[in-house]
């Protein structure tokens, strides 16, 4: 017999992906008020959400999501969406961060993600702040993971069989 998990399904829109990563990782990082960053218009500089780990503001906890919702998602693509783009947005803000993660809607990329990984070890020799990416599927482990968000996303209508 097998163990049966049930899929979680992405958002179809930016705005409930990005309260969902609102609650997933506010979950996470112990942050009681993640705070959305801006709203669509404002100059959000790469930041979507800012969460306190363990609920305390300060730039060593602070730390900074991105959401994207997309199609596609390229490294350091010139045109389009791209990691880097929105890392170098994040490091031009007013908030200081302690970490950046981008949260995308798109399932695992090996290959981006060992370009991430480099480049995260990179920032660190140099003494700056990490970077992460966390595909769809990566979402889906958080929510299996934790008791509180499977019973809020795997327990209701929001799941296949």
């Amino acid at each position: 017999m097998s163990n049966y998990r049930p899929q979680f399904l992405i958002p179809n829109n930016e705005e409930d992906f990005e309260d969902l990563c609102a609650d997933v990782y506010g979950t996470i990082f112990n942050c009681p008020n993640p705070s959305k960053y801006g709203r669509r218009g404002q100059a959000q500089h790469g930041l979507d959400l800012v969460l306190y780990r363990d609920g305390i503001n300060s730039d060593d906890n602070r730390i900074g999501v991105q959401c994207k919702h997309v199609q596609k998602l390229t490294f350091d693509g010139k045109h389009g969406d791209s990691f880097i783009k929105e890392l170098q947005k994040a490091e031009k803000g007013q908030q200081k961060i302690s970490k950046f993660i981008l949260v995308t809607s798109l399932p695992s990329d090996a290959r981006l993600l060992d370009k991430v990984n480099k480049l995260s070890q990179a920032r660190l020799d140099e003494r700056k702040f990490p970077v992460e990416i966390h595909f769809a599927n990566d979402l889906e482990t958080k929510i299996n993971s934790s008791k509180s968000l499977s019973e809020r996303y795997l327990l209701g209508k929001n799941y296949e069989i």
